[in-house]
């Protein structure tokens, strides 16, 4: 007897579902829902987050990129004549008879 109480009820309650008095004074006031704004400020915590994790990737990546340029320049890498030759609008690879023009124009006999 409970259970086709209880069925019952549940068909009605899906027809009509109960009124809260709390959720008509918000919706007549204009006040989003508590599961919206909750919603909302997830969305904007997530946007947040995605934020710092691209500046910590990209920090990241800038950091390590500076540690090695300063290696590879202790260790004797020639940017003076990357420089040069960029300055001078040759970014592809240059011919052998160029490469060795430049070999000679940069090349330190005492090393």
């Amino acid at each position: 007897m409970k259970l086709t109480h209880l069925q019952i009820e549940q068909f009605i309650e899906s027809i009509f579902p109960s009124q809260d008095p709390q959720a008509i004074v918000r919706q007549q006031a204009g006040e989003p829902e508590p599961v919206e704004a909750e919603k909302t400020k997830e969305m904007q915590e997530a946007k947040w987050d995605m934020f710092y994790m691209i500046a910590a990737v990209g920090g990241t990546l800038f950091l390590l990129s500076c540690i090695m340029i300063w290696v590879a320049y202790l260790m004797g890498a020639r940017f003076d004549v990357a420089v040069d030759q960029i300055g001078k609008g040759k970014i592809s690879r240059p011919q052998p008879s160029e490469a060795e023009e430049i070999l000679r124009k940069y090349d330190h006999g005492e090393l």
